[in-house]
């Protein structure tokens, strides 16, 4: 397991060593890594622009996302591989800002490659990962790099199967680490022992901005150490995700207590949880009676839908959030309130009036 105080940092390879992709691709005998050397043609330009620290080359996306007809099927994968080729480059890389590798397969020894340079290179500010078959191992270098690099600004490791496991090594990171500001960690396997350890990292760490936990197996232990840890530790979180979890009346209430306390919180989103709508309504009223910095409540109920009538309409539910915000010294300058019911979706602004 990843401690705070952990120090492994590898040695440099050679700069004269930088193979290109395809070199690598083809002594590769990595699971995911076996393509043909045709396929990544593509990347020895940019691989070749990052070793020669090209000024103008300052985002390196190179993402194999398919949705929306974004991706024609030209570019493939990099693979472990070619994430290990473009590590070295980017190890003596001064330029690149942000570096987007999202579905590229890179796995384990990919995600490892890349820690070892950022472990370096203090450049890039915005990390994209998200998609690569990235687990607990691939986190612990993940972790390492944020012991030591002080420059990354938000890391997104959506989509990859870290587990309670790997939410531990990344926690341990981010414990130890200033500068970052936004994390993503949705849909990937966190459960309430991830997401405890993940709060005791806040503790350290009080700068972090964002935090995404959506689409994973958050219970009310989880979310009541999460809330705990944005009333005692972090006062500059404005966006918490956790949509579709299974937050009970317990953890929503918790989630609720932090709203109140917390004057940062700007938006929470709490889509498809397991609590009673009803209740959890109530509770944000309440917290909005304290806090009138929120400006975004995003919260659907598909679980528990029969719950729904106890609440006659939604302008109901509107007209109670909008008074409750109103109450205090300062009057919201925006309330945004979103509640959808089966057949009623309604948004509503509020512009100070």
């Amino acid at each position: 397991m990843f401690q705070f105080w952990g120090n492994n940092s590898k040695e440099e390879e050679p700069y004269e060593a930088v193979p290109t992709a395809l070199s690598l691709l083809e002594d590769s005998d990595d699971e995911i890594s076996k393509a043909s050397t045709s396929s990544t043609h593509f990347l020895d330009d940019p691989l070749l622009k990052v070793r020669d620290d090209d000024p103008e080359l300052t985002k390196l996306h190179l993402s194999c996302e398919r949705k929306h007809g974004n991706n024609d099927g030209s570019q493939e994968p990099i693979f472990s591989q070619g994430a290990v080729a473009l590590a070295l480059a980017l190890k003596h890389n001064t330029n690149i800002v942000s570096l987007d590798l999202s579905f590229n397969m890179i796995g384990n020894e990919g995600a490892s490659a890349l820690a070892s340079a950022l472990c370096e290179n203090d450049s890039i500010r915005i990390l994209n990962l998200e998609g690569n078959f990235i687990r607990s191992s691939g986190a612990a270098a993940i972790a390492e790099a944020l012991c030591q690099n002080s420059r990354l600004r938000s890391i997104s490791l959506k989509n990859n199967p870290l587990e309670d496991e790997g939410a531990i090594e990344i926690a341990g990171g981010l414990g130890a680490n200033r500068s970052l500001r936004t994390l993503d960690l949705s849909h990937a396997g966190i459960a309430n022992e991830g997401a405890m350890f993940l709060s005791q990292a806040l503790t350290y760490h009080r700068k972090l901005n964002a935090l995404y936990l959506d689409h994973n197996d958050i219970g009310d232990a989880g979310a009541n150490s999460i809330a705990d840890a944005t009333i005692r530790c972090n006062m500059v979180m404005r966006i918490l995700g956790l949509n579709h979890n299974k937050i009970g009346d317990e953890g929503m209430q918790s989630i609720a207590l932090a709203c109140r306390k917390n004057s940062q919180l700007r938006s929470i989103y709490l889509n498809d949880n397991s609590a009673c709508l009803k209740t959890s309504i109530l509770h944000m009223i309440q917290a909005l009676r304290y806090n009138h910095t929120i400006s975004t409540i995003l919260m659907r109920e598909y679980i528990v839908q029969e719950e729904t009538s106890d609440i006659s309409n939604a302008d109901e539910f509107l007209n109670r959030l909008i008074i409750a915000n109103r109450r205090g010294p300062f009057k919201a300058a925006k309330v945004k309130a979103y509640l959808d019911f089966p057949h009623v979706a309604m948004v509503y602004d509020l512009k100070g009036e």
